[in-house]
């Protein structure tokens, strides 16, 4: 059973809620001794959040789920885990993260309810509704920097926030493009069949030129207060450039149907994303 309900939780999928140490690390205060323990109380609560919210989910899309060639092996689905058992577990999981949160600042409680609620209208109804669905998981890696960030009480760059909003959306287009590209009709989730070939390839270009606009403007408008030489942040923009752009061709070539496999697989995208880590952390801590 407790192998079955982590299972069910998707831990791979747990990797989205390090954004909450996002605002640690664009806050200059990555050092202090006192931020840790706060940002590690915040990413094991959205954890918990998320994981209930992919149990109640998969209650909800049993019968779907049990004729997908893949989703059919999940442990709700397959039978392995009673529906009743999984809702336990949420519950359990939820009143955990909402104790959890009480440690925190106000907001913290506030984004959590928000994000609860989203994600549950969001498995019930919005998940089949054409771009609102896009926007609402997009809405969801914003809310995990805005929770990190109150957890420790610092301010987030609007740009900042734009920039993952924008690459967020610029993930779940290519999904959803190739989804739409290379499944079968028969298989494929009603909402991914009301979309345009066509128009999720000019939004997902103009996601990509937002992520990278956003990106530069944060670089050079985003953190006055606590940069005084950025050189290397500067320098940063190149492998981040050349990351989207690799992403965006292979999603209107190959395309991405499992977009966290190819941003930890792809050569590339392992070169410029190490490239942009190391310039990203010494641009912000060290004085170029």
């Amino acid at each position: 059973m407790p192998a079955l309900l982590l299972s069910a939780t998707r831990p791979r999928q747990w990797s989205k809620n390090l954004l909450v140490f996002i605002a640690g690390l664009t806050s200059g205060d990555v050092f202090g001794f006192e931020v840790w323990p706060k940002l590690w109380l915040a990413f094991l609560i959205f954890t918990s959040a998320s994981a209930a919210m992919y149990l109640i989910n998969d209650v909800y899309d049993k019968e779907v789920d049990a004729k997908h060639p893949k989703k059919k092996y999940r442990s709700i689905a397959s039978g392995q885990l009673s529906p009743s058992a999984a809702l336990l577990a949420a519950a359990a999981l939820m009143s955990i993260s909402v104790i959890g949160v009480t440690a925190l600042p106000k907001k913290s409680l506030l984004l959590l309810v928000v994000y609860l609620l989203m994600t549950l209208l969001y498995s019930l109804k919005l998940k089949s509704v054409r771009i609102v669905e896009i926007l609402v998981v997009s809405t969801g890696f914003v809310l995990r920097i805005w929770f990190g960030a109150s957890s420790i009480n610092v301010p987030m760059s609007v740009w900042l926030c734009v920039c993952v909003y924008s690459g967020s959306m610029m993930i779940v287009i290519a999904k959803r493009h190739a989804e739409l590209r290379f499944h079968d009709p028969k298989i494929v989730r009603a909402v991914v069949l009301k979309y345009k070939k066509k128009t999720l390839q000019i939004t997902g270009f103009f996601a990509s030129l937002c992520l990278i606009t956003t990106y530069i403007l944060w670089t050079f408008f985003g953190q006055q207060e606590t940069l005084t030489d950025r050189l290397l942040l500067y320098f940063s923009c190149i492998p981040f450039i050349v990351g989207v752009s690799k992403f965006y061709h292979e999603d209107q070539t190959r395309g991405v149907e499992e977009p966290e496999e190819f941003l930890l697989s792809n050569q590339t995208m392992q070169i410029s994303g190490a490239l942009f880590l190391v310039f990203l952390v010494f641009g912000l801590y060290v004085n170029s």
